[in-house]
């Protein structure tokens, strides 16, 4: 595709959201990126969800609710099989017609795969796991903040040279916030392709994980993390004594996954899951920026820790100088003490 000359981008308009669904349920990530939509449109821009014909029905007054003013619906020849290849070619054929001037989806198992393949069928850019959106005010670009080097610094990418701007997006990194008054959208059925020939896509049916692995942490309100300072494995053995008490999630740094102290599910920062729980408390980490990528935008953040100089300390709200071993059992015994009473 050539490069987008500044008169012809009036041509794109629209932000599209890929909505997904986990199950019968549209994945939390879905709606957090219709309310930042709505809030980048500013009005200059119609917010549409593409919705696969996987994804209920009964989900599309959520949709609504969340931002979206059109629901597009691509027919699919074998819901609930992910084709990478077929969805990859419906959306290229959609937005050669409707020209969307941004698509965003969620930096999930399935928008990590495909919207790489769409970009390359549409000759664009992506930036991927993004933690931040903007829009440019003079030139009405799409700003996508991500970490790069590691995490030691967050780069701002622009990508409107050639159209539409693409990007994933982390689970959990912004808010989900549901319109008060939201007016029923319009629905629009898309002509379905023609049926792929035999062999000539890929499935993936079902993917296969360790249960040790399945931690879906969209729901938590409260996330108890361990870190180094936990010691190994006995030490994140209390802090699910605690999680059970109070009815968290417990979650983990990458020093304690590469230990092998916890499984990788249970990974909190750049290169594992992204959280935003109503309390976070961090139990034994120091709180490098490749931690605090995946927890800063926590409600409340909690931090025990030895060391009153760690990075953590400066982040959190409420910090406690102390040895993690002796409060964590102190903080047990006072839940049970109250649940006596």
């Amino acid at each position: 595709m050539p490069r987008i000359h500044e008169n012809d981008k009036l041509f794109w308009r629209g932000i599209w959201v890929l909505a997904e669904s986990a199950g019968n349920r549209l994945h939390p990530v879905t709606l957090e990126l219709l309310s930042r939509a709505r809030r980048l449109s500013a009005g200059l821009h119609p917010v549409e969800a593409v919705a696969f014909s996987d994804v209920p029905e009964s989900e599309y007054p959520l949709l609504a609710r969340f931002g979206a003013e059109t629901i597009r619906v691509i027919p699919v020849a074998a819901p609930g099989l992910f084709r990478e290849e077929e969805r990859a070619e419906a959306l290229t054929r959609l937005i050669g017609k409707y020209r969307p001037a941004i698509l965003l989806a969620g930096a999930t198992i399935q928008g990590r795969s495909l919207l790489p393949r769409t970009a390359a069928l549409v000759d664009c850019g992506l930036t991927a796991d993004c933690t931040g959106l903007e829009i440019e005010p003079a030139s009405g670009a799409l700003l996508q903040t991500r970490p790069a080097f590691g995490g030691n610094l967050m780069a701002t990418i622009r990508s409107d040279s050639f159209m539409p701007q693409m990007a994933t997006v982390r689970p959990g990194v912004m808010k989900a916030d549901p319109l008060e008054n939201p007016v029923p959208p319009r629905i629009l059925r898309e002509a379905p392709l023609p049926p792929p020939e035999s062999g000539s896509w890929k499935e993936v049916v079902e993917l296969l994980r360790d249960s040790r692995d399945a931690h879906d942490f969209s729901s938590a309100e409260l996330i108890i993390a361990g870190g180094r300072g936990m010691g190994g494995p006995a030490g994140f053995d209390l802090l699910r004594k605690l999680a059970d008490a109070t009815g968290g999630m417990v979650g983990a740094t990458r020093a304690a996954v590469d230990a092998g102290w916890v499984p990788y599910g249970m990974q909190i920062g750049q290169t594992g899951r992204t959280v935003q729980p109503k309390i976070y408390l961090a139990c034994g980490i120091s709180g490098q920026i490749q931690h605090r990528v995946g927890m800063q935008s926590s409600g409340r953040i909690i931090a025990v820790n030895r060391d009153p100089d760690a990075p953590i300390m400066e982040l959190a709200d409420v910090t406690v100088v102390g040895d993690v071993f002796t409060v964590i059992p102190q903080l047990l015994n006072l839940l049970q003490t109250r649940g006596r009473t």
